[in-house]
Formats: structure tokens, sequence, C-alpha cells
């Protein structure tokens, strides 16, 4: 069952381009972090108040920030940039938005068209347009810079027909 517009409109093609992995990074670095910033404060800002009271705790904590926490970061940057997606979108490619709304991903290789029944979801992250495709519990994020798009308004065409929070 597809839950996205009904408006059938003409195909909208982006040109070729490739998204570095650093973006898909700092797309999980933003996720993670609004959730999960209370994990790395809470235990530094007690140790850091029982520092008040006996500076190895103060010492513990600097070691948080300056050791773990920045190992804890270069881990879950490289996993990021490594992520399958990541690694995919790094090769020159396009995406076709058709008539019924599916999304092909065009590469040298393939093509690639999400399922009719596929959740389709769309986001703006800097000035890129985030496709999220969901489907028998399998989710894959597709990033289009807004620059790969013939104009403007084919961006907007192509952003405006996913969003089904209108």
């Amino acid at each position: 069952m597809s839950h996205n517009h009904s408006n059938n409109g003409n195909a909208i093609t982006t040109a070729s381009f490739a998204v570095a992995p650093s973006v898909h990074a700092a797309m999980a670095t933003g996720r993670i972090l609004s959730r999960y910033w209370w994990a790395a404060a809470i235990p530094v800002a007690t140790l850091l108040i029982l520092g008040l009271s006996d500076w190895r705790y103060a010492v513990t904590a600097l070691a948080l920030i300056f050791v773990v926490l920045p190992a804890v970061a270069m881990f879950g940057w490289f996993a990021a940039t490594s992520d399958a997606d990541a690694v995919a979108d790094m090769t020159e490619h396009s995406l076709r938005l058709n008539p019924d709304n599916t999304i092909s991903t065009i590469r040298p290789e393939n093509i690639h068209t999400s399922p009719a029944d596929a959740h389709i979801s769309v986001s703006l992250f800097r000035k890129n347009i985030v496709v999220t495709i969901s489907h028998n519990g399998k989710t894959q994020r597709i990033i289009a810079p807004v620059s790969a798009f013939a104009t403007q308004a084919d961006a907007a065409e192509f952003y405006h027909r996913l969003d089904v929070s209108e």
C-alpha cells in the first residue's frame, strides 16, 4: 500500500551525481546526538561535580572528555562512512521519480526501482533531499543534492510529490 501523493506527474530525473560518505556520517551524528547526548553528559557532569571534592574525579572526567568520547566518536564516524548506503552513494548515479511515485536509482551497472508498496518518506538535510525507502523491514537512505536537479522547480516537485506531511 503506497501512501504517497497520487499526483501522477511526469518522471523527474536528476543529473549524475555522487555523495560523499561524510554527508551520511553527518546525518547519523545529528540523529544519534539528538537522542543520546545525555549518555555522555550525565557521567561527565557527575564526575565534574564529584571533582569539586576530590581532584581525581575531575581528572577522570577530563579523560572521558579528551580520550574516551573522541575515540567513541571516531568509531561511530567510521561506521557511518562505511555503511552500505554511504559506500553506494560514492559512485556516480542519478535518481528518477517515476510517474507512479516510485524511485529508481540509476547506476552504470543497474537500475533499481523501489517496490510499489514501499513506504517512502522525504526530508531535507542541508542542501540535500533525503529519500528514505522502507520495505520488508529494510531501510535505504538515498541522498540527492538539490544541485543535481535541472531546475529548482524540479527539486521542489520531487520533494512535494513524496512529502506526505502536507
